[in-house]
């Protein structure tokens, strides 16, 4: 069995899955100015469950640990729905667009965000079982950004600050999209 510990503003909550891509997670910037958090978790026998934060802004802080669960660890993952602000809409600042600090300890600190006009999705999910994998994709009408993000093991985990930001960490990978595809 295997456990994704979420902490969202320091608040923890666990999903649990003995599933090969029975944990994840997409979070992405919506029209409302907020970033959306999907939890999705397979159970086994075909029961999924999808579970929604839907008022993420900045000033928010999201903690992502992969690892083995004990016989005694619960899952609390429906709880999360509990912490959404009641709706409305988040304005940034003038010019600004949302982002995220990415911490590890097996990085050093990043900034993403998207290009103007854009958006993007985080995504989260333990294909491998034994692991979790971390990437970002970003993108607008001209330009596709990917960053694929430290693998997390058994313990390992990934921080998410989001902020209210004008730049972010040049992406690894960006293609042009040709106005002919």
């Amino acid at each position: 069995m295997y456990a994704l510990n979420i902490e969202y503003n320091a608040v923890p909550f666990t999903a649990l899955s003995s599933e090969r891509g029975g944990l994840g997670v997409h979070l992405y910037n919506s029209d409302e100015g907020y970033v959306h958090l999907h939890v999705m978790v397979r159970r086994g026998n075909d029961q999924k469950a999808d579970y929604w934060l839907k008022t993420i802004k900045p000033g928010d802080i999201l903690r992502f640990t992969y690892c083995r669960a004990s016989a005694d660890t619960s899952d609390t993952i429906s709880e999360i729905e509990a912490c959404s602000a009641p709706n409305g809409r988040y304005e940034l600042s003038l010019g600004c667009r949302i982002g995220f600090e990415v911490q590890s300890e097996k990085r050093e600190k990043v900034r993403l965000s998207h290009p103007p006009e854009g958006g993007f999705d985080f995504m989260l999910a333990n294909i491998p079982l034994n692991h979790a994998r971390c990437s970002v994709m970003a993108d607008n009408e001209t330009e596709s950004w990917n960053w694929q993000l430290d693998d997390l093991y058994d313990g390992d985990s990934i921080q998410l600050d989001f902020v209210e930001t004008t730049w972010n960490t040049p992406f690894p990978r960006v293609e042009r999209i040709n106005e002919d595809d």
